[in-house]
């Protein structure tokens, strides 16, 4: 591969002890990213009877985010790089504060849509420049702890709207969803605020264009002639495509099985509780021999999680499917991040660009997976089937991880 189409070596960061400040902003930021994503789910119910959506409705709006993503993602990146971190990120949370006043303010499907599309433009430029903000102010020893700890700072945002809507908010602001809606997005847009006034540059960082389009072009087309990635990023659909259902669905689920409101949205971040562990210790202590077994477990304990939904009655049997979820929401990710990691085809020089190329696949099933859902329960009259394909899901994920043994040490093909 010439050296046109190598991606460049990141900037060396400072020692400044500043990058502390930097993480804790960036955590702000993605806390209020993950509390905007997930704050339609527990309000789901309220919100159908006032717009006069259908599930399937709801569904396709609850993924069109994910969908304006795609297209975002790669002009996202290079705008990071010329424009800097600061302006960028900042930009970033203030569409996603934009977002959520238009959701607010929606009255029928199409206006829902539009709002729900707008977190999409701003999305990439939080989640893009996360792993750039860490890599370039934190050195090889501290990184890793770095990337552990802003990517919990999104499930802490999810869990606090899920479990906060209707215990908390809710009561709070007369029972309107509306008003609840807006107090996610006013701490969003304090979130950009603060990050605005305090964020900096890091020394030494040049702005630069060399890294736009075309240069991470490049690197995708080689990455995607190497089987592992094209696995991988299969994979990635279906992890998408299992979590973002879950996501979206799980509280309006557990509703229709005959919970109140806020009993479904205390079950509902039970999975987001047990993430946050997941995703920082699994990842971890695997190591390269484990790597296959663990994830074979983790699919199959997803897989097992959803048939066992529908005939869960008592306490014990909820916890142990809440935890299940939990741990595949937590550890997925990361567990397919170290096998592209560990790759000889990948490793640490290909990592951003093959980062790039799993989550815009993976948000295919982002918005494939809740109007699938959505659209599943409009037809049946339930989740049931829904919950079943789901699982189904998961199983096919367990079966494309043992392929990944053959496939992960194959040299990359020549140009």
């Amino acid at each position: 591969m010439n050296a046109a189409a190598e991606p460049e070596a990141p900037a060396m960061p400072t020692a400044s002890s500043y990058r502390w400040v930097m993480l804790a902003l960036i955590c702000v930021a993605y806390a209020a990213f993950g509390m905007v994503q997930t704050s339609i789910a527990p309000l789901i119910t309220p919100i159908l009877r006032d717009t006069g959506m259908t599930r399937s409705q709801m569904g396709l709006a609850l993924g069109s985010w994910q969908f304006v993503y795609l297209f975002v993602a790669i002009p996202a990146g290079a705008m990071i790089d010329r424009f800097g971190l600061r302006r960028a990120i900042f930009a970033g949370v203030l569409f996603v504060a934009a977002s959520q006043a238009l959701r607010a303010s929606a009255v029928s499907e199409v206006t829902m849509l539009a709002g729900v599309m707008v977190f999409g433009l701003g999305g990439p430029f939080i989640s893009i420049g996360a792993p750039k903000l860490t890599s370039t102010w934190f050195g090889e020893h501290e990184v890793g702890m770095a990337l552990g700890i802003y990517t919990v700072s999104q499930s802490i945002g999810a869990l606090i709207a899920t479990s906060s809507a209707n215990a908390i908010v809710m009561p709070l602001v007369g029972q309107s969803w509306r008003a609840t809606l807006l107090v996610y997005g006013a701490i969003a847009l304090l979130a950009g605020l603060a990050w605005v006034v305090l964020a900096r540059e890091p020394e030494g960082v040049e702005r630069t264009a060399a890294t736009g389009p075309r240069a991470m072009l490049a690197g995708f087309a080689r990455l995607l002639r190497v089987p592992l990635v094209q696995i991988v990023l299969v994979m990635a659909v279906g992890v998408f495509v299992f979590n973002h259902s879950f996501t979206n669905w799980l509280p309006e689920m557990l509703r229709s099985r005959g919970m109140d409101g806020t009993t479904a949205g205390v079950w509902a971040s039970v999975p987001t509780i047990v993430a946050i562990p997941a995703a920082l210790v699994i990842p971890r202590f695997t190591t390269r021999r484990w790597l296959i077994p663990v994830l074979v477990l983790v699919f199959g304990v997803w897989s097992l999680s959803a048939l066992a939904l529908p005939a869960a009655q008592s306490g014990w049997s909820y916890w142990l499917i809440m935890i299940g979820l939990g741990i595949g929401r937590g550890a997925a990710t990361p567990l397919l991040m170290l096998m592209l990691l560990r790759s000889k085809s990948v490793g640490a020089a290909l990592m951003g660009a093959a980062g790039g190329l799993y989550f815009t696949a993976g948000e295919v099933g982002g918005v494939l997976g809740p109007y699938l859902t959505g659209m599943l329960a409009d037809a049946t009259g339930g989740f049931g089937t829904g919950l079943v394909v789901l699982a189904g899901a998961a199983a096919t994920l367990a079966g494309l991880t043992l392929i990944l043994r053959a496939v992960a040490d194959r040299p990359a093909p020549a140009r």
